[in-house]
């Protein structure tokens, strides 16, 4: 599949024509960043509430595990092994 354009391929443009389209390319990136500024912001901020709600969540299962006490540990880890051997001998 051929990649279409909106120019023909055999079009040359004149030096005044490129400054043209320079000069509309950098006011259509200006007016853009009124508009990405504050979806970086938002975007930045997203991302900090999941990384805490992580860090939350890590804690809590830390807690939880710790809870449990050395022999619950232990079996809860035999019983992972339990499970990896059968799938193995599957």
């Amino acid at each position: 599949m051929s990649e279409q354009t909106n120019q023909p391929k055999d079009v040359e443009l004149t030096p005044e024509e490129i400054q043209e389209r320079r000069a509309q390319l950098k006011e259509f990136y200006t007016n853009q960043m009124d508009l990405l500024r504050p979806q970086l912001e938002y975007e930045t901020i997203l991302a900090s509430i999941e990384e805490q709600r992580f860090k939350r969540m890590t804690m809590i299962y830390r807690q939880a595990e710790m809870s449990m006490g050395p022999q619950e540990e232990k079996e809860k880890k035999e019983q992972a092994e339990g499970k990896e051997k059968k799938r193995e001998n599957s």
